[in-house]
């Protein structure tokens, strides 16, 4: 996809380690969890006051301490609608792959969330 010079640059990520994979529209980057969780809870109001609102988690159950309680918690403080969506990218076959073959195989309301217009 070519640079669009018209569109404006992005913000900076909300957190470090965090990167935009479509500017202004699809970010990646660390886990947002921590065993802390004033940590934890720290970094998903960063996320939320940045105005995201769709959470796409690739790891298993178990694997890392669980965040989307606290975003569920964080966005109904601040009165917004979230989603979190868990795709287990260690359990997909053939390995992780390009992103559009990885929702192949996510359920429904993870690929309508990653083809639609929210963040």
């Amino acid at each position: 996809m070519p640079f669009d010079h018209s569109m404006p640059a992005p913000v900076p990520p909300p957190i470090p380690g965090a990167y935009w994979v479509v500017p202004g529209h699809l970010l990646a980057g660390e886990y947002p969890g921590s065993r802390e969780k004033p940590a934890a809870r720290r970094q998903v109001r960063l996320f939320l006051a940045a105005g995201f609102s769709f959470y796409l988690d690739l790891t298993g159950e178990g694997e890392l301490e669980p965040y989307a309680h606290l975003l569920q918690e964080e966005a109904a403080a601040r009165h917004m609608a979230v989603d979190h969506c868990r795709i287990q990218l260690s359990r997909l076959r053939g390995g992780i792959g390009p992103l559009p073959a990885v929702l192949r195989n996510a359920p429904s309301s993870c690929r309508v969330h990653v083809s639609g217009e929210r963040r």
